[in-house]
């Protein structure tokens, strides 16, 4: 079987791991296989993800032993429970660029301020649906406003309703029939 770059480079790493934790009385496999057989079937599939994280970060083969050496000291014997393990060995291997950090962090700047521009104008959208709904309202009642104050004001109004709803009365009172 023909193994892809990244299952070559996580072997080499494990391969790595191994070897540094040859020392420790406490570690039992005797070759990388017995390594890999400890994990069951996964184990192919964890090297090659381990493999995958050194190709996808440009690793050089230094910083994958350096990384695997410490993982082996740290663990001293005992096979880490999980893949996790490994990638976080390779992470203390890496170093950050600050450059590269910057571009990071003033990406996601401004991707939230894009976010919190947009979030904006979502609110001045439905602020303004909003105005153009109750719009009508507000003009009719502007108009039925001016009719009142150009008509003398609340105080004719008052008197006039009150003219209505007495004439009203009266007329209910004359069309009930006499008991």
């Amino acid at each position: 079987m023909e193994l892809n770059s990244d299952t070559q480079a996580g072997l080499q790493a494990l391969l790595f791991f191994h070897n540094a934790s040859l020392q420790y009385p406490d570690y039992k496999p005797k070759s990388t296989d017995e390594l890999l057989a400890a994990y069951g079937s996964k184990g192919l599939i964890y090297a090659e993800g381990l493999g995958l994280a050194i190709n996808s970060s440009k690793l050089s083969s230094q910083q994958v032993q350096t990384g695997m050496e410490g993982l082996a000291k740290t663990a001293q014997g005992r096979l880490p429970r999980d893949h996790n393990d490994f990638f976080n060995a390779l992470r203390g291997a890496t170093s950050i660029s600050y450059l590269d950090l910057t571009k990071t962090v003033l990406g996601d700047v401004i991707s939230a301020t894009a976010s919190g521009a947009q979030t904006l104008g979502n609110s001045i959208l439905t602020s303004l649906s909003w105005l153009t709904s109750l719009l009508p309202f507000i003009v009719i009642g502007g108009a039925l406003l001016y009719a009142i104050n150009a008509s003398g004001g609340t105080k004719h109004l008052v008197k006039d309703v009150k003219e209505v709803v007495e004439k009203a009365r009266k007329r209910k009172k004359k069309a009930e029939p006499s008991a």
